[in-house]
């Protein structure tokens, strides 16, 4: 089935899954490429995605602050032990900035 309950499961190659609140679970973009394994905290944000497959990142998490802002990504290498950082910085509710961890 290419659509299910309005939301696209497969074009061109590209193949997603959803979950029962129809946030997209799983993507795999084309034959060979990496699949991708979405996580959701309790607020329905992406707070993970694990990669299989992926030539640099094996995953990458996200935190977010009280008022829902995106306020870090932590980006996991394969074979390095310490992952970066970013966080994301606010005034208000505009992002006015980011800093990565490698390069301060």
């Amino acid at each position: 089935q290419v659509v299910w309950h309005n939301l696209l499961r497969r074009l061109k190659g590209a193949r997603q899954e959803y979950d029962g609140f129809g946030r997209l679970a799983w993507r795999k973009a084309a034959r060979g490429a990496a699949e991708q394994f979405f996580s959701y905290n309790a607020e329905h944000q992406l707070s993970e995605v694990r990669l299989s497959g992926h030539r640099t990142f094996s995953r990458v998490q996200y935190r977010y602050d009280a008022l829902g802002r995106r306020t870090h990504k932590i980006l996991h290498r394969h074979g390095e032990p310490d992952a970066e950082i970013m966080t994301f910085h606010w005034q208000g509710l505009q992002m006015v900035g980011e800093q990565s961890s490698r390069s301060p």
